[in-house]
């Protein structure tokens, strides 16, 4: 929360951006230190910011093009944006994503947004993503979009939030493999939502890690559907009264199973 509130600060003092802090030209490339500006990726680049590298921008962190087809983004240190920490646009491709442990991605409003686009791999996660600033922000946000592989929250100390919702798939997004969380994933309505969207596999909440929504730990919405849940730790809302549910599956929604080896609340 302190980086947070830091980098907000600096986002104020900031002069104005140079269009990209990254140059493209379908190379790898590697921030080890402290840019202010848009990584913005095109066909052919991938991205790692190491350990001692940041960026810090008034829009998006890191911005894939429209179309654009890119191998990995690997984060082993901080993002930070005043609307997407990454962004992907229409379209585009990215191979994969993963935050490192001790790293962040985080943003007034979505830590990674997803528009129409696809990851043909997985979001691996070992920090911190989250979107915490304004009421509508969202940790994780696919719009229409689908991740091949998984969502992962590889770690006791991983995290994943939103001031919203710490995972939210809408408008006919697709995840091919499973959400499988070993840490924390948190949200002030929703822990997990789906709206009109499936996960094809299972969300598994593994042993001593928690998904908690104010209102609902998982909320299934508009004809989602999930392949099982399986708890052994424990998924929670504040209270089990009205819609307040541990797990809320609304009318014309599915799961094939429900394990729970833990506490649902």
């Amino acid at each position: 929360v302190v980086a947070v509130l830091s980098a907000l600060g600096s986002l104020a003092a900031m002069p104005a951006l140079a269009n990209t802090s990254c140059p493209g030209g379908g190379l790898p490339f590697s921030i080890g230190g402290a840019e202010t500006s848009t990584c913005n990726l095109a066909t052919g680049d991938s991205l790692t910011v190491t350990n001692s590298g940041s960026i810090i921008a008034a829009t998006s962190g890191v911005l894939v093009a429209a179309g654009a087809v890119v191998g990995s983004i690997s984060n082993s240190g901080f993002i930070f944006a005043g609307i997407h920490g990454i962004s992907l646009a229409n379209g585009s491709t990215v191979s994969g994503i993963t935050n490192n442990t001790g790293a962040t991605i985080a943003s007034s409003f979505t830590g990674i947004a997803l528009a129409s686009s696809r990851i043909s791999g997985d979001i691996s996660n070992s920090g911190t993503i989250a979107g915490n600033i304004y009421a509508g922000s969202y940790g994780i946000y696919l719009d229409g979009s689908t991740v091949s592989g998984s969502i992962i929250n590889n770690t006791a100390g991983g995290s994943i939030s939103g001031n919203n919702t710490g995972i939210f798939l809408a408008n006919g997004s697709t995840i091919s493999g499973d959400i499988s969380n070993s840490g924390s994933i948190s949200g002030g309505s929703a822990g997990i939502t789906l709206s009109s969207s499936t996960v094809t596999g299972s969300i598994t909440n593994n042993s001593s890690s928690t998904i908690h929504g104010d209102h609902n730990g998982i909320a299934l919405q508009n004809n989602s559907s999930v392949g099982s849940i399986t708890n052994s730790g424990t998924i929670s809302s504040n209270t089990t009264s009205g819609d307040e549910e541990g797990i809320k599956i609304a009318s014309g929604s599915t799961v094939g199973s429900i394990t729970n080896n833990g506490t649902i609340s």
